[in-house]
């Protein structure tokens, strides 16, 4: 059964040194029950929550009820650069993070970040459910990182762009500014399309939209509904441009003190994550669709997701060959998994 705990921000230190009961693969006793502790910096009830418990109910099932998690949303160990240092070190066993956070500490991960990767809701679920991509990903981690290890991907509500007016083509984004993330591809992408990009803290935005300072901005739906953008931007139109891709970390000194069958249960209950989390993220992001309409807000379908694609899909090697060779690499297993 999964556990949930309320600490403040701080409180990591406090929990820290105390994640496994007993000795591990090296110890001559068996430990009774093993508590894994789980943090991540979204609040409790979306796409990160269902990951979470794939994990934790799995992983207690398939070790027999020796393994149990412990988790921490809502930023209780701190924000997603905080939680990966603290699992490299061993003070948090297990994180959830977005790929943009994770490119802090294997650039690779921003491939994922490139626009157009899928152009659909059912294509986003194949990329993230693929087996292909996520044992590319995890290659690439165990060739270039210590003291941490990818366990799976899945994602969050794929991102749209949103605000007062429909946008069907990329020239209708022409003469509008909008708010992008900070990443320097988001400006180049944006800008390709035509737009004027501008980077303001999201804080900020909903003033930013209701004066007029940007046009447009872009985002999950989730986030939207959460920030009540719909008020000030009334209109969301299904670009399909960027995944929402997040990735589950261990701590290698968490893995390494578990036993082989053990370590097993762990990796199934990742596996599950894979298999399962990305259709369930798509099925949040319907159930908001219908919550804004209710709301009054227009979803606009007849987007040209083909023109904005053939826009973006020149940059994506481009870009990814700033970063490396194996993000190259990473791009085709991509590719390949939604039959580029």
């Amino acid at each position: 059964m999964k556990k949930r705990n309320v600490m403040t921000a701080t409180a990591v230190a406090a929990v820290t040194g105390i994640t496994l009961a007993g000795c591990g693969n090296n110890g001559e006793e068996e430990s009774e029950s093993i508590q894994l502790r789980l943090a991540y910096e979204a609040p409790e009830g979306g796409a990160q929550t269902f990951a979470a418990d794939i994990f934790s109910d799995t992983v207690e099932e398939a070790s027999n009820g020796q393994i149990t998690v412990q988790q921490y949303p809502g930023g209780q160990l701190g924000n997603e650069s905080d939680t990966l240092d603290s699992v490299r070190a061993g003070d948090i066993d297990i994180a959830i993070t977005s790929v943009a956070n994770a490119s802090g500490i294997m650039p690779e991960s921003a491939v994922l970040s490139l626009h157009y990767l899928a152009s659909s809701s059912d294509e986003a679920v194949e990329l993230f459910s693929s087996e292909e991509v996520n044992d590319e990903y995890r290659r690439i981690a165990e060739e270039n990182l210590s003291g941490i290890e990818p366990l799976s991907l899945f994602m969050l509500p794929i991102r749209h762009m949103y605000g007062s007016e429909a946008i069907s083509e990329p020239a209708d984004t022409e003469d509008n500014t909008i708010r992008v993330q900070a990443a320097e591809s988001e400006h180049i992408l944006f800008s390709a399309y035509g737009a004027q990009t501008v980077d303001i803290p999201m804080p900020e935005l909903y003033s930013g939209l209701q004066t007029g300072l940007v046009d447009m901005a872009e985002g999950a739906v989730t986030t939207y509904l959460e920030n009540n953008h719909h008020e000030v931007a009334p209109v969301v139109s299904l670009t399909y441009h960027e995944l929402n891709g997040q990735v589950l970390w261990i701590s290698t000194e968490a893995l390494e003190s578990l036993r082989d069958e053990q370590v097993d249960a762990v990796r199934a209950a990742a596996l599950e994550v894979t298999r399962e989390q990305p259709s369930m993220a798509i099925g949040l992001e319907e159930e908001t669709f219908a919550d804004l309409e209710e709301r009054g807000v227009t979803i606009h379908e007849d987007v040209d997701v083909t023109a904005f694609q053939e826009i973006a899909e020149p940059y994506q090697q481009e870009l990814a060959g700033e970063i490396s060779d194996d993000a190259v690499s990473f791009l085709e297993v991509i590719r390949q998994s939604v039959g580029d």
